[in-house]
């Protein structure tokens, strides 16, 4: 069981209130992909396979009425960083065709290498109108390397989901041009400001919040253009092959 200071920490690097701008260097990317995953968790039921769930940090969000978490043996995250129920080999799925009401991978695509077979793999367990959810990155630095194969515009997942028997229900992007370009000098500076972590920290309410805060008032004033945003957030339903 997760103790308070973890659950804390968790709630603020994925499930961040307004006020958790000035701890979070990654708020605006991780504010908007909780929002939308939020708007969107109220589709899925009953059976919900996690896929690449990682420390499960999304599980609160769906009332299901089982929430199975699964991973990779070799990913980016280091072991004791995951949550997982079930361990598999990144492709073949460890269930029965038909078997699963809802499927959620948030952040996962990127990192699987054969994605048309998973996909297939996911079609095949999933019960007929069967729900998946995914979020995947179009503007992002490379992470757990090496496996960092691609980024996928909103276009691109629709298609690629389309063409795995999937019917697309909702497609959204998150942040905008002004947003994105602010969120991505924030991960530059946290992340190369300092070797030393405490100083990282410090530089998060003195530095990075204040960055943040005006690139969210620019983001208001300067014209719309969602032509670069951070993440695709893709619901769909199973459809016929």
């Amino acid at each position: 069981m997760r103790s308070k200071k973890q659950a804390m920490i968790e709630q603020i690097k994925f499930l961040p209130r307004p006020w958790h701008i000035f701890f979070n260097p990654y708020y605006l990317v991780r504010r908007a992909l909780y929002l939308e995953i939020d708007r969107l968790a109220r589709r899925m039921n009953g059976i919900l396979v996690d896929i690449g769930c990682g420390t499960k940090p999304y599980e609160c969000l769906f009332d299901v009425e089982l929430y199975v978490g699964i991973e990779v043996r070799s990913s980016g995250h280091s072991e004791e960083r995951k949550k997982a129920s079930l361990i598999y080999d990144g492709v073949a799925l460890p269930f029965k065709e038909d078997s699963i009401d809802s499927v959620f991978a948030s952040e996962v695509l990127e990192h699987v290498a054969e994605l048309d077979e998973l996909l297939t793999e996911v079609h095949r367990v999933l019960k007929p109108d069967g729900m998946i959810l995914i979020t995947v990155p179009m503007c992002w630095n490379e992470h757990e390397l090496p496996y960092d194969y691609r980024r996928l515009t909103l276009p691109g997942v629709v298609r690629i989901l389309s063409n795995n028997g999937f019917v697309v229900i909702d497609a959204k992007k998150t942040n905008n041009f002004v947003l994105t370009l602010t969120q991505g000098l924030c991960a530059y500076l946290y992340q190369n400001i300092s070797t030393k972590f405490y100083i990282r920290r410090v530089a998060i309410p003195i530095l990075i919040a204040p960055i943040s805060i005006t690139g969210l008032l620019l983001s208001y004033l300067l014209p719309a253009d969602t032509s670069l945003y951070s993440n695709n957030v893709v619901l769909a339903r199973k459809g016929a092959i």
